[in-house]
């Protein structure tokens, strides 16, 4: 190929057009020279690949296997699983990392990408772009590799079921995975938890004939809202495309903020473990999530968004008993767990968190840790890129009377 598509490597992950024939941006031919380049770059030994439902998966994991294969790497083929999967093999499987061929909510019938981890930490910034310049550069490792079928979802649930405990008493949730890959793996981990739960949409289809699988958009989550008054559960919870994040709605219907979970969450592993009371929220979050921690107790410290940039900051610090996105993106850190985001696991300790409550509505709870507060929700601003330092300063100037954080942006 003459031209690659470069903009497709992006701050955290490559993204981009795929279409189920093999056109787009992201073809197989691009998922073999990827494969060839991250045997080069990395200089991985062995390595875990896993890859959602979206009809361009198959011939874009079997080309980037196939890279890595002939860059002499030992391939562990995964199989269809979440993006939580593929971090816990990085973590427990004798490999160098991993990738999960995902767009994660992004249209699944038009796009796909690819997340990578060098270890157990996500390829980031100025890794990635380091990356792509070995990716154009075309001088690759050449060695003899092999694959080897590895499935990792039933040992990925047990371990959940492992770290969160039994629940205290029955919980009926209801939820929702938007038709993409966390669907049956859900179901499945929820029936061993015992737990009573409604599903929507959890098979597998790649049309998304429902909705988006982005539980952070109300509009998403209108289903499940009406399936939980419905059916009389005590709340809803959503997954997203690829099982790395998570939303809700409470036994209302009512949306439910992240931060405002994030709050939940915080207050009740806060003090459950010694040398621990580190919370990392960052700075999308309300002043909620800040309040809640203080009071149950904990140190809380804001920082960058960004799922990359959260593992970075929560590995940095063996304090911390989590930290959080407004995104969605919760990293649990505690009870032995390894501080990546999934939506099962999340769900699971929400679920095992509830089951310890008793005549308790979870609107009522939220609105005591957390009250709504007034706002936009997210609402992205065109910016070029070459003004937006120039713009920050501005923001910053134009306030200069209050206190301001430029840990990202302005806050």
């Amino acid at each position: 190929m003459d031209e690659w598509p470069v903009q497709c490597f992006k701050a955290y992950d490559i993204r981009g057009l795929a279409n189920g024939d093999g056109s787009g941006e992201l073809t197989p031919e691009f998922a073999y020279r990827l494969g060839r380049a991250m045997a080069t770059y990395l200089g991985c030994d062995a390595f875990a690949v896993g890859r959602d439902i979206r009809d361009s998966s198959p011939a874009l994991t079997r080309e980037l296997i196939r890279g890595l294969v002939e860059g002499g790497v030992e391939v562990h083929d995964l199989g269809i699983v979440s993006t939580g999967c593929v971090y816990h093999a990085c973590w427990t499987l004798p490999v160098d990392g991993g990738v999960m061929v995902t767009a994660s909510h992004l249209p699944m019938p038009t796009h796909n990408g690819f997340k990578m981890c060098r270890g157990t930490l996500p390829l980031a910034g100025e890794e990635i772009q380091e990356l792509k310049d070995v990716f154009l550069a075309g001088e690759f490792r050449v060695g003899e590799g092999t694959v080897r079928d590895t499935p990792h979802l039933d040992t990925y649930i047990d371990a959940i079921i492992e770290s969160t405990g039994s629940i205290a008493r029955p919980v009926k949730v209801a939820v929702d995975c938007g038709n993409a890959v966390p669907g049956p793996a859900m179901t499945k981990l929820l029936d061993k938890m015992g737990v009573d739960h409604v599903d929507l949409y959890c098979d597998w289809d790649a049309s998304e004939p429902n909705h988006g699988a982005d539980p952070t958009r109300p509009k998403n989550m209108v289903d499940l809202g009406q399936a939980v008054v419905e059916h009389g559960c005590e709340f809803g919870l959503g997954a997203d495309g690829d099982g790395d994040r998570l939303g809700a709605v409470d036994e209302t219907g009512a949306f439910v903020y992240p931060d405002r979970l994030i709050a939940l969450l915080a207050d009740d592993v806060v003090g459950t473990e010694e040398g621990k009371d580190l919370l990392i929220y960052d700075v999308k979050c309300s002043m909620n999530v800040e309040k809640a921690i203080v009071a149950a107790g904990g140190r809380p410290m804001m920082a960058k968004t960004g799922h990359s940039f959260m593992k970075r900051v929560l590995a940095a610090h063996p304090d911390a008993l989590m930290a959080a996105e407004m995104s969605g993106h919760i990293f649990m850190a505690d009870r032995g767990w390894y501080g990546f985001d999934c939506s099962l696991y999340n769900a699971a300790r929400i679920i095992e968190l509830w089951s310890r409550t008793n005549g308790l509505a979870f609107s009522e709870e939220l609105t005591r840790l957390a009250p709504n507060l007034p706002t936009t929700g997210e609402v992205k601003v065109p910016c070029a890129e070459d003004m937006k330092l120039e713009t920050v300063a501005a923001i910053q100037g134009a306030f200069d009377d209050y206190e301001s954080s430029t840990i990202d942006g302005i806050r």
